[in-house]
């Protein structure tokens, strides 16, 4: 849906997230804590082979997050005046800015839009107000491509802005969301390193891109009306939401994709998918793909052009699930 929605067509979406996800593979070879430290090319990783194959449409095995390691990591936070007191050096201490969460409801069916998630713009927008001067970094979550890509425009980074100081989930690796918190730790050193007064770690998690976190560190202490800003931002999240389609299971008839995902096996093919639609009325629809359909598979893996936007046929199984049956 979003890479429909900044018209882009599946073969540029998939050389964006190549080109990321080699960058990524080129900062996780540089750090000693990183699981996977051999750089990648970005045709290596997007192209799929017997050893890297298709995992969910678009995504091969080396675009998703790595969580099969030994891995930990462990942060100490506490008052400045014990920091101090301890014998901490001035330049080894690192600031606490403020954060922001927010979250998308659980049940995706329920969610205004797929191509623009409220939750992360209120998060990131509430981020970008704690560091008026800029961030000088970040360490955007990586857990696939469409996660950071969206955050990036939700920043307004350029293409080709660094997105990590840890080299991201498929080759940091992490014990899934224990990612952040080594990120956090490669963050600290990094920031004592080479100070700046804001670099922010972004992470996300749930079933599906529902929570939204973002934490702001710097070298210098924050200004104290930082300090004040309110880290609950559903409210500013719930502002950015469209109207919601009603759910209608029981449609039969004409719809239009809204979004779609194929699940492949470990041969490599199609094994099953499903469509999000909307319906003339505007309701929304969940149908079943059936993957022994080569048109209906060849049709949503084009890498020419994406479906989303085409109209197909949905019908009720005798189980009373919605299916996809092709396209109009």
């Amino acid at each position: 849906a979003a890479i429909a929605a900044w018209g882009q067509t599946p073969a540029e979406a998939r050389a964006e997230s190549g080109a990321l996800w080699a960058a990524l593979s080129d900062i996780a070879a540089g750090n000693p804590f990183a699981w996977t430290r051999t750089p990648q090319p970005a045709e290596a990783i997007t192209t799929p082979t017997p050893r890297n194959p298709l995992m969910v449409w678009p995504y091969t095995r080396a675009m998703v997050a790595n969580n099969t390691v030994n891995k930990a990591a462990a942060v100490l936070m506490t008052t400045l005046a014990l920091a101090r007191a301890r014998g901490v050096p001035e330049h080894r201490i690192v600031y606490l800015h403020g954060g922001a969460l927010a979250a998308e409801p659980f049940d995706y069916l329920t969610r205004d839009s797929f191509t623009r998630p409220a939750a992360q713009t209120a998060v990131l927008e509430a981020a970008r107000r704690l560091a008026p001067g800029g961030i000088d970094r970040h360490e955007l979550y990586s857990c696939f491509p469409i996660v950071p890509k969206m955050a990036r425009r939700a920043l307004g980074l350029p293409a080709g802005a660094a997105l990590s100081v840890a080299g991201g989930l498929s080759f940091a690796g992490a014990p899934f969301n224990g990612y952040m918190l080594g990120a956090a730790c490669t963050m600290v050193a990094s920031l004592r390193e080479r100070p700046a007064a804001a670099a922010l770690l972004y992470g996300q998690g749930g079933a599906l891109m529902d929570k939204h976190h973002a934490l702001l560190l710097g070298s210098d202490p924050a200004p104290p009306a930082s300090l004040m800003t309110p880290m609950d931002v559903n409210a500013a999240a719930q502002t950015l939401r469209g109207p919601v389609p009603a759910h209608d299971p029981g449609y039969a008839g004409k719809a239009t994709i809204e979004s779609y995902s194929l699940v492949y096996g470990p041969e490599g093919t199609a094994i099953r998918g499903s469509v999000i639609g909307l319906t003339p009325a505007g309701t929304r629809v969940f149908a079943r793909v059936d993957a022994g359909s080569p048109p209906v598979i060849e049709r949503l893996t084009s890498l020419a052009r994406s479906p989303v936007g085409d109209a197909g046929d949905v019908r009720v199984g005798a189980d009373g699930l919605q299916d996809w049956m092709g396209f109009l």
